[in-house]
């Protein structure tokens, strides 16, 4: 007696995809982001020892979203994720982590490849998003950690957040720049 399970291992194979894809950007979401993340940071993993982690945070979207609806506040997400993306290489890692949070890991990172990315987003988040009818500015705080040796995830993490910490505490829709061991 035999059984052809291609259907279930299509199905299970699937489901895999999806626990690691966040449904509303169709990106990266905080599982696959933290997994690979994790990958990157072995010492010896790739040529370059470096690593650039960007942070960033889509400003006043609670606003966006009292003021317009949720359904808008979810177009602005998908469309800020649809931007970020068109800033990117292809070996560039950009996840949504979660409601307006978002970070990408620089396939190939350098003192200036962070820098380059935030400039290029912000650039692109001039212009205004329509949705429905409704315009708005939609402006984005960009936290850039380098760091020369690869360190920690905790570490690099760290860093990050303290540099887009740093960019809301600049007047937001701006960019900072942390600089790691």
């Amino acid at each position: 007696m035999t059984f052809d399970i291609t259907d279930l291992k299509l199905a299970e194979a699937e489901l895999e995809r999806l626990s690691r894809i966040d449904s509303m950007t169709n990106m990266a979401n905080r599982r696959y982001f933290e997994e690979r993340l994790s990958t990157a940071l072995i010492p010896g993993h790739s040529e370059n020892e470096s690593v650039t982690l960007l942070y960033l945070d889509i400003d006043h979207l609670k606003k966006i979203n009292d003021e317009n609806g949720h359904a808008i506040g979810d177009a602005v997400i998908s469309i800020f994720a649809e931007r970020l993306i068109r800033c990117l290489q292809p070996e560039d890692l950009v996840a949504r982590l979660g409601g307006d949070e978002f970070a990408i890991l620089i396939g190939n990172p350098s003192p200036e490849a962070g820098e380059i990315i935030a400039k290029k987003f912000r650039a692109m988040m001039e212009k205004p998003i329509i949705v429905d009818g409704t315009k708005l500015i939609v402006t984005a705080s960009i936290g850039v950690a380098y760091c020369p040796q690869k360190p920690s995830a905790k570490e690099l993490l760290s860093l990050a957040d303290k540099a887009l910490y740093a960019a809301k505490a600049a007047g937001r829709a701006t960019y900072q720049i942390v600089v790691g061991q």
